[in-house]
Order: C-alpha cells, then structure tokens, then sequence
C-alpha cells in the first residue's frame, strides 16, 4: 500500500489500521519557508528501533514462546533491571534509545516544498524535525 499523507490524515490512519505489512508513505510540506535546502532528522519507534521489548526478546537466555512472553523473559533489558539499573542508563544503548533510530541528512526542496518518503511496519512511530539548512 502507498498512501500521500497530505490530503488526507484520516483515510491514510484507517489504512494503516486495516494493514497487516509494512506501509509506504509520503509527507509533502508545502509553503515550508526555510530556503532551498533543509536538514531532516527522523526518529523511527517500530519492532526494528527504539525497542526495549525486541532488545529484551534477542538477548535471553532460553526462548520464550512468543504468544505468552513477546519480550521474551530474563533479557539483558530484564537483567539489568533486576540489577537496579535506571532507564536513562537502559536508554542510552542504542537498539532502545530513541536517539540510536536517527538519521538526519539534507533535502533539497522543490520551491518551498518539501516531500519525504518512508516505509514504516504496523504500530510505528516517526517523528521528522525540520531545520532550514545554513549556507
């Protein structure tokens, strides 16, 4: 499925809803005002990045059986918390953080504006920040 998420944020939502796989979108900007180029940093949160629960699953020690333990049981995220570790310590490993799902690079725009194309898995979130790119 490919969607524009210009016109209509409703209709794509419901077919993200209604899909099963992966989701290839488009983010056009326009009127965007930040001159001929811009810096784009996105974040991704989905099953592959910014996950503590996936990080969790990969490392333990013997598999769970996922219906009854998605996150898997005894993990180095389970380890380290039965430890007393604290989470922003958890949160700088960079499958869970936020931070470790960045790209950032420079796009230029097409007037003023500005289109994105990303393929995101069910229940995934990206964030986009845009800056105007200095000259």
């Amino acid at each position: 499925i490919s969607r524009d998420l210009s016109p209509d944020v409703a209709a794509v939502l419901e077919a993200v809803e209604a899909e099963r796989g992966p989701l290839d979108l488009r983010l056009t900007v326009r009127n965007l005002g930040m001159g001929p180029a811009v810096r784009v940093t996105t974040y991704t949160v989905d099953p592959e990045h910014a996950n503590a629960c996936r990080a969790n699953k990969a490392t333990e020690p013997r598999r769970s059986r996922r219906y009854r333990a998605p996150c898997g049981i005894g993990g180095e995220i389970d380890r380290a918390l039965w430890k007393g570790c604290r989470g922003d310590e958890l949160n700088a490993r960079p499958d869970v953080s936020l931070e470790g799902s960045a790209t950032t690079r420079v796009v230029r725009t097409a007037g003023s504006v500005l289109t994105l194309g990303v393929t995101l898995q069910p229940n995934s979130v990206w964030l986009v920040i845009m800056r105007p790119e200095e000259p």
